[in-house]
């Protein structure tokens, strides 16, 4: 479990060098990229170099890797246009994710090379949008190593890299950079059909006016299907049996402890920033961090809302991954309202308690799960687990 602490340390003296910066020389913007870099790129590599017992699912991407040694590209151009190929049968892998497969395992002439791209691509993308969009990347780049991102990228590591690139995609929707956003959403959709869902979403809520009402429907519309969701799957189910096994008959929820209590505290958060933070956003201009506030809010809804539901559907949690990324931004935010906004003493005190509580839950996160004993061939010389 030491092994993923290690990235702990290089967050917080970052924080505080770039403080110490930032007072010292006024024009020094770029600090935070590089700051900020180092436990990316640790992380990246720590889970990149894992052994093969080391995540659920790290076992069958090696297998994948080495299948797709004896398999041609228009073999696999042809086994994701589902005409055959090798198998005479159609892929349930999208062609993306296949032909990255192939190049890496020719290039590299290793399994390895494909476990070490996803978290590399991942946490690259994460690094590019705390940095551009949060109002403390320190705090944002602990939260998602705290949270379902760290643990994800070891266990559905496709899907999660599929996440890290709908983060940029969602840096292009704030910017009306619609070109962009699509070709980063069709690469996304190559790895992992999904993300096809959180771009609609994103698009949709983007150009949503700016009303404080508006965010307040989508918080109805959440609660609204955490009670129906139930029954509607029910129901679904009955004229398409083959979707059974995608109802849960067990409170998952009921192992999750606090994360009901931390759901609470953000949507506290949310109505805070709706009634203070917005408090004219009516009657001025917006500006692109309004906008961010405005989604923020809601992908703090749509997550919360989701991941609730999947304690009666268990594949909705695979949806509301791509809506976590509302609580990377949402905690910086009232840490940037109350530094405005009230004494230092207590802006001071709210910032160490979050990045206390922030630790404490990576720690638990790490504990609770069940690739917390770690192996790599490769780390051997640097950690012993």
């Amino acid at each position: 479990m030491a092994v993923y602490l290690t990235v702990v340390p290089f967050i917080l003296i970052g924080k505080l060098v770039s403080v110490r910066c930032h007072e010292k020389y006024e024009n020094l913007k770029r600090i935070d990229l590089f700051l900020t870099f180092i436990p990316f790129l640790m992380m990246a590599l720590i889970i990149g170099l894992r052994g093969p017992e080391v995540g659920s699912d790290t076992n069958n991407y090696l297998s994948i890797a080495s299948w797709y040694e004896n398999t041609s590209y228009k073999d696999i151009l042809l086994l994701s246009l589902g005409r055959g190929g090798l198998t005479g049968k159609a892929t349930t892998l999208e062609f993306g994710f296949e032909l990255v497969t192939k190049f890496l395992y020719d290039t590299f002439h290793t399994e390895q090379a494909l476990l070490i791209f996803m978290p590399c691509v991942t946490f690259f993308c994460f690094w590019i949008t705390v940095n551009y969009l949060s109002d403390d990347p320190y705090l944002s780049t602990l939260i998602i190593f705290s949270t379902g991102f760290f643990t994800n990228s070891l266990n559905i590591a496709r899907q999660l890299t599929v996440v890290g690139l709908m983060c940029v995609a969602y840096i292009f929707i704030l910017k009306k950079r619609w070109g962009l956003s699509i070709l980063m959403t069709l690469i996304g959709c190559s790895f992992h059909q999904t993300a096809i869902i959180p771009f609609l979403f994103y698009l949709f809520i983007r150009q949503i006016p700016l009303r404080r009402k508006y965010a307040l429907y989508d918080f109805a519309s959440m609660l609204m299907l955490v009670v129906l969701i139930h029954p509607i799957a029910t129901i679904f189910v009955k004229f398409f049996p083959k979707y059974t096994t995608f109802i849960t008959k067990t409170d998952l929820l009921a192992k999750w402890g606090m994360i009901r209590f931390v759901w609470i505290f953000e949507i506290f958060i949310t109505f805070y920033l709706l009634m203070y933070a917005f408090g004219n956003i009516e009657k001025k201009e917006m500006t692109l961090y309004d906008r961010h506030l405005f989604c923020t809010i809601c992908f703090t809804y749509l997550y919360i809302g989701l991941t609730y539901c999947s304690q009666y559907v268990w594949l909705v949690s695979r949806i509301g991954f791509y809506f976590q990324l509302g609580t990377v931004f949402l905690f910086p935010m009232i840490l940037i309202r109350l530094r405005q906004n009230a004494p230092k003493p207590f802006y001071f005190f709210c910032t160490v308690m979050l990045y206390l509580f922030f630790i404490v839950w990576f720690i638990f996160s790490i504990k609770n799960d069940p690739m917390n004993v770690y192996s790599s061939p490769y780390l051997t010389l640097f950690f012993n687990p």
